[in-house]
């Protein structure tokens, strides 16, 4: 069974660590300049929130299939509306589509962005926020914390799915009329001013949201404590745009 306000407490720290990482890019895209920011997979609608602080002109939706994580999202906001569904709720007035950490969960990737070729129109622009494991390292290894790790996310996306998509989104955008207009990536270190605590709610929060052993707890406990552990995590971002016919 899902723990939902941890699951909640580990979205909103994910954003707190990458935010600050990402906001020079959304900054190239210029998003002051736009009237519609649809999100897919907005969780418990805290990144949309952020965002929304640092860009107050657009309108923005966010959608999730989280029943649960859509109620934490409510907000009094007129700017902000979250509802729950996915791609087949999608309308044509985005001109910006966000995918963050969404994409390597999918079922079926490509009939996914076939829909959004279907859908949206070509002044859209797509941006894609996606893991890149290979910068990923954690020090110790942490076994039971990893092993735990495994089985969080294999609960959490279904069999098909796959983290190691950095290498084929290009390819697939292209292949239903998308072309790279922007990329960066990007690392997260713990060794940043206060950042390796958030990291230890982080790994806190994410061990709690299917429950763990206690010698998961204990792992972690001795990762806060020990003065030579480090970790960090590795993200792409793409901004895509779509081919006008």
């Amino acid at each position: 069974m899902i723990d939902y306000i941890a699951y909640s407490k580990m979205l909103t720290l994910q954003v707190d660590m990458c935010f600050p990482f990402e906001y020079g890019f959304y900054r190239k895209i210029g998003l002051e300049n736009l009237n519609q920011i649809t999100e897919i997979g907005c969780g418990n609608g805290y990144f949309l929130k952020t965002l929304s602080e640092y860009y107050t002109k657009p309108k923005y939706l966010g959608f999730d299939h989280s029943v649960e994580l859509i109620k934490m999202a409510q907000t009094g906001s007129e700017k902000i509306n979250f509802r729950v569904g996915s791609v087949e709720f999608l309308d044509n007035t985005a001109d910006l589509l966000i995918l963050r950490l969404i994409m390597h969960q999918l079922e079926n990737r490509k009939n996914f962005i076939a829909k959004l070729s279907e859908i949206l129109p070509s002044t859209s622009q797509v941006v894609i926020i996606d893991a890149f494991d290979e910068h990923f390292q954690l020090t110790p290894e942490l076994p039971a914390f990893n092993e735990h790790l495994k089985k969080h996310r294999e609960a959490l996306s279904p069999n098909t799915a796959s983290r190691s998509i950095k290498h084929f989104i290009e390819q697939e955008m292209n292949e239903f009329s998308f072309y790279l207009d922007k990329s960066n990536y990007y690392y997260v270190p713990s060794l940043l001013p206060d950042y390796k605590e958030k990291y230890y709610k982080y790994m806190l929060s994410t061990s709690m949201i299917l429950g763990c052993h206690q010698n998961v707890l204990d792992e972690i406990n001795t990762w806060r404590e020990d003065p030579y552990a480090y970790a960090q995590i590795g993200i792409f971002m793409y901004c895509f745009k779509k081919l006008k016919k």
